[in-house]
């Protein structure tokens, strides 16, 4: 949860609006936000924990498949049926939208947009370096935990 919440955050010192969305199985789950439940300035938003199937051929699915981030306007009938009547759509189409990978599976997916403001260039080569070194990071978190669970010693009963 620390990871996907530095990315959020990141993704917040370049874009208006961001959300962490959690893959489960065949839908996505709404968690932690930037700049959507309220006003950027205010912090990161709790986990709205709204839910929608992810459905076949969509930006969503092929992200998930996908080691590489979108960004650019889009027209998507996933966005626009399910995550933009629930978040508000932006002015522009313009969207970014990058999976967060760890031991090979897409874990989360951060969604962000300007929101209100005109869309404008970004550094998606080190926004993709950045998140790729948050999968890493977990990737390590978790194979410290898995060592440290097997060299303990076993407990008595």
């Amino acid at each position: 949860p620390e990871i996907s919440l530095e990315v959020l955050q990141f993704g917040g010192t370049i874009f208006e609006r961001c959300q962490t969305l959690i893959v489960d199985k065949n839908e996505l789950v709404a968690e932690r936000s930037l700049g959507i439940v309220a006003d950027k300035k205010n912090g990161i938003s709790a986990a709205q924990k709204f839910r929608f199937t992810i459905e076949e051929d969509s930006l969503f699915e092929h992200l998930i498949k996908s080691d590489k981030p979108f960004f650019g306007p889009v027209k998507d009938k996933a966005l626009e049926d399910h995550l933009f009547p629930r978040i508000g759509a932006p002015l522009e189409s313009t969207i970014f939208l990058a999976p967060l990978k760890c031991n090979g599976r897409t874990i989360t997916l951060t969604y962000a947009d300007f929101g209100n403001i005109k869309s404008n260039r970004i550094p998606v080569d080190f926004i993709e370096f950045f998140i790729a070194q948050a999968g890493i990071t977990m990737e390590n978190a978790l194979l410290r935990k898995q060592l440290a669970k097997s060299s303990s010693p076993p407990q008595q009963q």
